[in-house]
């Protein structure tokens, strides 16, 4: 597996294939807001390293054409209404973000339960989400959203580590 430093506005980190190699980037700004927390890092490369295992992105590429379709189709035959044709095409956004936030909850879960067996504080996954909520800047309509909202996973997180460590 390959590790990649990008750079970004907002702290970020991704995994995917590169050239069939399994990778996985994460920006500076991820880097400065980290920093030296381990027990934060163990939670995000089992996060992005679930991903890869339960094959996400190969499950979003087999969705990516038909969500397409059913959009392009659906505008289409709305087209004289655009009220209709732009709430179907936020409906299927919303359809199609659903399945994206159910992928980060299930990598959320199996990164978390790898890090607490590597040993690590089972608090780093909500601390970090706790983090990123603190550093938020944009409007997070959770209908629309790609990412499940970082205060309700927080406490997610913070419940399934109190499980873990018990």
């Amino acid at each position: 597996m390959d590790f990649h430093l990008l750079r970004g506005d907002e702290p970020n980190a991704t995994a995917g294939f590169l050239e069939k190699r399994p990778v996985v980037f994460i920006n500076f700004v991820m880097l400065d807001l980290i920093e030296d927390d381990v027990a934060m890092w163990a939670a995000l490369l089992g996060h992005e390293v679930a991903h890869l295992k339960l094959a996400h992105g190969r499950s979003q590429s087999k969705r990516i054409i038909p969500m397409q379709i059913l959009k392009t189709v659906t505008q289409g035959v709305l087209a004289s209404n655009p009220l209709a044709a732009t709430g179907s095409a936020y409906l299927i956004d919303g359809i199609d973000t659903k399945f994206s936030r159910d992928a980060e909850c299930q990598a959320d879960y199996m990164g978390l339960i790898w890090a607490v067996e590597a040993g690590h504080d089972a608090m780093g996954a909500s601390n970090l989400h706790q983090l990123l909520l603190a550093r938020r800047t944009q409007l997070n309509i959770p209908f629309l959203s790609t990412h499940p909202s970082s205060s309700k996973r927080a406490e997610r997180l913070a419940e399934l580590a109190e499980r873990l460590s018990k």
